[in-house]
């Protein structure tokens, strides 16, 4: 599935959207990742997305950072095999956050993911103004 099905499509209230816990966000990520690992799976969601920045902008790759969670997660075998069962997509946009910070309307952001979705942008700064 693409990103754009993600959006338009897959995301349910059943579901837990993770978004950007990987190793290059490290020095900003200030929970325990292995509690975190530990809480969601308490919470038996129906399916978990992980979306991460990837390759496409110089980052990890879904591979990587799952080999980070089980570092996180010291391998113990029953959390390794729950990471296994999350959705990874890698999300091929960016620079979001100071919209998320602001004030601006939820509704209106996700407006602007679907443009640029369907105008195949993947960086909010590529964008001019209309």
């Amino acid at each position: 599935m693409n990103f754009k099905s993600f959006y338009l499509i897959e995301s349910t209230r059943n579901e837990l959207v993770v978004v950007d816990v990987q190793p290059v966000y490290k020095n900003y990520i200030k929970f325990d990742i292995e509690s975190f690992i530990n809480y969601i799976k308490e919470q038996n969601y129906y399916r978990i997305l992980y979306l991460f920045n990837g390759p496409d902008f110089g980052f990890e790759t879904e591979h990587e950072i799952k080999e980070w969670l089980f570092e996180k997660v010291e391998y113990d075998e029953e959390l390794c095999e729950f990471i296994q069962t999350f959705k990874f997509y890698e999300k091929n946009h960016g620079f979001y956050r100071d919209l998320i910070d602001s004030d601006y309307d939820e509704a209106d952001i996700i407006k602007l993911i679907k443009y640029m979705t369907n105008k195949k942008e993947n960086d909010s700064r590529d964008l001019e103004d209309e």
